[in-house]
């Protein structure tokens, strides 16, 4: 494809930008964007920003997102994104806190990104935080929200406030349950799994491998025990 031969519309150039997987094309065409004067757009903007965070260029996404005179709900969370999967979590924290001073609207996938990046580093502190911008707005029950929520305090071993995150899910999926299932088995409460997956088993879920190799587990452990026990 000719990029100098494209059709100097913004509602092409974003189409095409959407699908490019390839760096150096992308590059060309962001050249091209601002050759013809289809830049300085929030929409157009964030695209490459965009583009850049899923060909791996974050050094090319930061820039855009600098130089954005406007920025949308596109381009905060994208570069976010952007932070989290190169595991820049305290980068993708520090996004989050100027989000709120700036007054974001934060929505169920902000609050997903940010709740990964605060269990990945284990922030107790920061995800309680974030915890009570959900709790404010009436997320909780949300599975989009609660999930990572769940899987939070799993991973900064606060199963209390694991729990009764997941107790207010209203309809947990396989993860949810896996999340929770997980952290009990992370503290040898292997009882506490086989009740919970008992629980599941009536609920319409389809279960994961994570789930069974965690029951596996609890199981196992249950039967060294009990041999434990007899030995003695």
């Amino acid at each position: 494809m000719e990029v100098s031969s494209i059709r100097s519309k913004p509602t092409i150039f974003i189409g095409l930008l959407r699908c490019i997987v390839d760096l150096e094309l992308g590059k060309q065409l962001h050249s091209h964007a601002i050759k013809t004067a289809l830049t300085n757009n929030v929409s157009m903007d964030a695209t490459i920003l965009n583009m850049y965070v899923k060909c791996g260029c974050l050094e090319n996404a930061e820039l855009v997102f600098d130089q954005m005179l406007e920025k949308n709900a596109v381009a905060w969370t994208g570069l976010m994104v952007g932070f989290t999967q190169l595991e820049k979590q305290q980068d993708a924290l520090k996004l989050f806190a100027t989000m709120a001073k700036e007054g974001f609207q934060f929505d169920e996938f902000v609050f997903s990104i940010t709740l990964k990046a605060c269990a990945g580093l284990e922030d107790l502190e920061m995800g309680r935080q974030v915890h009570g911008y959900v709790l404010k707005l009436g997320l909780e029950d949300n599975v989009s929200v609660g999930t990572p929520l769940v899987d939070f305090y799993v991973k900064c071993r606060v199963m209390e406030s694991a729990r009764r995150a997941f107790e207010r899910i209203s309809e947990p999926n396989d993860v949810s349950w896996s999340a929770i299932i997980s952290g009990y088995s992370q503290i040898g409460e292997f009882g506490e799994c086989i009740k919970i997956f008992k629980s599941l088993r009536s609920k319409d879920v389809v279960l994961n491998s994570f789930i069974y190799t965690n029951i596996f587990q609890a199981c196992s452990a249950i039967a060294a025990s009990c041999l434990g026990t007899q030995a003695h």
